[in-house]
């Protein structure tokens, strides 16, 4: 695909595969010049590295979004390293009270997105404090 192509999936409006250069943030937004945008992925995929190797007994509620938030940042990391740019080759369609088309993303955002929802419900919902990790299968009293 060259930039700008469009291959509607299914015949229709619903989803498209396009072919986006993106070098900024989430909707292209260029806050920050694209080696600060790979620093701060590098330090995120390792934090969260050093976190999961010092926790390796967290409960798969906690691990799971955990690790989607470090794969997405390190996927998007890869491309600015190569090409200085995030490929982006998903298009939604929205309904048209919201706006005419999602703007275009990647597997590694959506990782990161589904990552940062999950920990959000979880935080939300969770009667166990992060401070207080406890394997799977043990209770204490009061629970």
């Amino acid at each position: 695909m060259l930039p700008g192509d469009v291959i509607r999936l299914f015949d229709g409006d619903l989803i498209w595969l396009v072919f986006v250069l993106n070098p900024g943030l989430a909707f292209g937004i260029r806050l920050l010049p694209p080696v600060v945008l790979t620093g701060i992925a590098l330090l995120a995929a390792l934090g969260l590295g050093v976190y999961l190797y010092l926790h390796p007994l967290l409960p798969l509620r906690q691990g799971m979004p955990l690790t989607l938030i470090m794969g997405g940042a390190l996927g998007n990391m890869i491309d600015r390293l190569a090409i200085g740019q995030v490929v982006d080759f998903l298009s939604v369609d929205m309904p048209d009270f919201i706006m005419i088309r999602w703007p275009a993303f990647n597997v590694a955002d959506s990782a990161v997105s589904v990552g940062v929802v999950f920990l959000v419900i979880l935080s939300l919902f969770s009667r166990q404090r992060w401070g207080e990790l406890k394997p799977e299968g043990t209770e204490s009293v009061d629970e």
